[in-house]
């Protein structure tokens, strides 16, 4: 079993990203700076908020929900965030997640995953018509 190695740092930076977009259900991104990576999960809020469907963050920072509230205007309503650093998150259970389409997006924040995983994400993504963002960090 494979599991999720997730980590966020809280400095400021630039507010650029890089894309990678594979499908209309995966994506992954690069993003250099705390307020990028709490704009592109505001986005996401934003674009799934129509959707009345849960948006799953996994992250290992509880502050980051405080600020995406507080700073971005996103309810905690349709934010559910998985501190990664309490629990260890498989992906197989990720993989279920997006399988079942009952969240709307699902947003994994610096995880370190191969590409057999990747492409197994971006499978059980397209099943379940659940959009899938890998959020990478390089600040």
């Amino acid at each position: 079993m494979h599991t999720l190695k997730s980590r966020i740092s809280t400095t400021n930076d630039t507010n650029n990203f890089s894309h990678t977009h594979y499908n209309q259900w995966f994506d992954i991104k690069s993003v250099n700076s705390t307020s990028s990576l709490f704009n592109e999960i505001a986005l996401l809020c934003q674009r799934c908020q129509d959707n009345h469907k849960w948006v799953l963050v996994v992250s290992s920072n509880a502050s980051d929900l405080m600020h995406l509230q507080q700073e971005q205007n996103v309810g905690k309503e349709k934010v559910l965030w998985v501190h990664a650093n309490r629990a260890s998150i498989s992906t197989s259970n990720i993989e279920r997640t997006l399988a079942k389409g009952n969240c709307a997006a699902v947003v994994i924040c610096d995880a370190e995953l191969n590409a057999q995983q990747r492409e197994q994400l971006k499978q059980k993504a397209m099943t379940g018509n659940t959009h899938c963002v890998l959020l990478n960090s390089n600040f």
